[in-house]
């Protein structure tokens, strides 16, 4: 709900059985009332081609923060509600992590904060939430204990081009046109501690 309690933001969720497995969530909002029911309120992200899911309002209802999932991580986006057909879409925390839980205060984003070596410990970005380049700085070590007496494998993130063309038109009640085009497709190869890539 908006601090105004005029609007509901909400996550889209593709049903089309041809292709759902293809298709994107996108963020949407729509009038409390059920005013654009009709419609089914205004997606703000539809050319965006990422999922995009946990949004919340901000303090003064002019902005929504969610989770973008990219290349195998979650992110954490702003998304300036100016009332454009396709919303400004804004990285706060972005790299090689993933985001969990969060609050937005001000200019302070706390999150839970994960990578492949390092399970969730509360990070907190202080400043512009523009400013992605800025270090995070982590608040808790409830893993130190823990890792301290492991070895883990390390991780390494592999790609391959891929020519993957898929056309659908006409889907459902409503006229559309699907083109996508993947370049390359990514995995994670998780390596055995002591692996020798020569043998």
């Amino acid at each position: 709900w908006s601090p105004d309690g005029k609007s509901i933001a909400f996550g889209t969720n593709p049903t089309y059985p041809d292709t759902m497995w293809y298709s994107t969530n996108h963020v949407a909002i729509a009038a409390a009332d059920g005013s654009d029911a009709a419609t089914g309120g205004r997606v703000l992200t539809m050319k965006l081609d990422r999922n995009i899911s946990g949004a919340e309002f901000d303090a003064t209802g002019g902005k929504l923060y969610a989770r973008l999932t990219d290349r195998g991580m979650t992110h954490l986006v702003e998304i300036i509600l100016a009332g454009n057909d396709e919303e400004e879409v804004v990285r706060i925390i972005d790299g090689e992590v993933s985001v969990g839980s969060f609050v937005v205060e001000g200019g302070t984003t706390i999150a839970l904060v994960s990578t492949a070596s390092q399970p969730a410990e509360i990070m907190v970005l202080s400043g512009h939430p523009a400013a992605a380049s800025r270090p995070l700085r982590q608040l808790t070590h409830v893993n130190d204990e823990l890792l301290a007496t492991v070895t883990l494998g390390s991780v390494e993130k592999v790609s391959f081009p891929c020519d993957d063309v898929r056309t659908y038109t006409e889907l459902g009640s409503r006229p559309m046109k699907i083109d996508t085009v993947n370049h390359d497709v990514e995995m994670f190869v998780y390596k055995p501690v002591g692996c020798d890539p020569a043998s």
